[in-house]
């Protein structure tokens, strides 16, 4: 089923990039329907594995991977389907249409009307004055980062060695309620930070007045992202406790793990600036899902390098 599901995703890229050429609704709800069934048939393959294991199909390292692929590519369909047109953005008023003039215009008789004009509302991240509704005509080619990122992810999990495949049973640690909680949130955590980083990296292929609807949602992706990352170390914590009887113990993966937490409080308290809109924020959360990289491939790698010790097997 996954490898049903991999190639899926290839035609699914394959349209993006038609779509890219030629924006066309029908194209993207083709693509989008593609990915829909990818999607299902991920499902389908993680709850087989774990109906032939017995347990909680995100015990591995290659386990998770798959998990982290299921989540990515699930929250990168929602964060990029077609939506219905939104109200237009109000502009900023033109020259001279400041209250003094609104209220001349209502007949309010004022003795001393201020017909200056008034400063414009700081717009939030990723607004522009271009109206929603053409922000939405470059909605449908906006799926080609996430699913760059979703693809990438895929490749490399799906190429590990056969024997990190293998079903293993499970060991006696990772027998506690509080484990399969604690691998999910970080499974959708990482997923969000996926799909943010795939609409960073279209938006950066996109003109600066089409940045503006992928931005929004970068934006709200980030704040789940960094809700569920927080939910899964507070729950690893409890699983550790039960575990090997303590909350926290600066093992490299936990330690990395709050280093990557951090990293995303830095889009969410300097993403509302007007000097880190735009390219700078998006920067920002493109180094902040390095992080997460780091995390999940790069941290087991250097534990084994520099021969430290750790309590995790991924």
């Amino acid at each position: 089923m996954f490898a049903a599901a991999y190639g899926l995703l290839w035609g699914t890229l394959l349209l993006q990039g038609i779509l890219w050429r030629t924006p066309r609704r029908w194209l993207h709800h083709l693509a989008t329907g593609l990915a829909a069934v990818a999607w299902g048939l991920w499902t389908a393959g993680l709850a087989s594995r774990a109906l032939a294991a017995g347990h909680w199909p995100m015990s591995t390292r290659y386990e998770f991977g798959l998990g982290f692929v299921w989540a990515l590519l699930g929250l990168h369909i929602l964060a990029t389907k077609n939506t219905s047109p939104s109200p237009p953005t109000p502009l900023p008023l033109p020259l001279g249409e400041g209250e003094g003039s609104r209220q001349r215009r209502r007949g309010e008789g004022a003795v001393s009307e201020d017909t200056s004009p008034s400063p414009p509302t700081p717009l939030p991240i990723g607004e522009s004055e271009v109206p929603e509704d053409t922000l939405n005509l470059l909605h449908p080619r906006s799926g080609i980062g996430g699913l760059g990122v979703t693809l990438a992810l895929a490749t490399w999990v799906l190429t590990r060695p056969a024997g990190e495949q293998v079903i293993a049973p499970l060991l006696p640690a990772l027998r506690s309620p509080w484990f399969p909680l604690h691998t999910f949130a970080a499974a959708l955590a990482y997923g969000a930070c996926g799909a943010a980083a795939g609409l960073g990296l279209t938006a950066l292929l996109e003109r600066e007045e089409g940045r503006g609807l992928l931005l929004r949602r970068m934006d709200r992706l980030l704040r789940w992202s960094f809700l569920w990352l927080t939910l899964s170390m507070l729950l690893g914590g409890i699983w550790a406790r039960e575990a090997w009887g303590r909350w926290w113990g600066w093992d490299p993966k936990e330690t990395w793990s709050l280093v990557v937490w951090l990293a995303y409080l830095l889009p969410l308290h300097l993403g509302p600036l007007p000097s880190w809109r735009g390219r700078r924020y998006i920067l920002l959360a493109l180094l902040s899902f390095a992080g997460i990289l780091f995390l999940f491939l790069g941290v087991p790698w250097a534990v084994r390098w520099a021969r430290l010790e750790t309590l995790h097997g991924f």
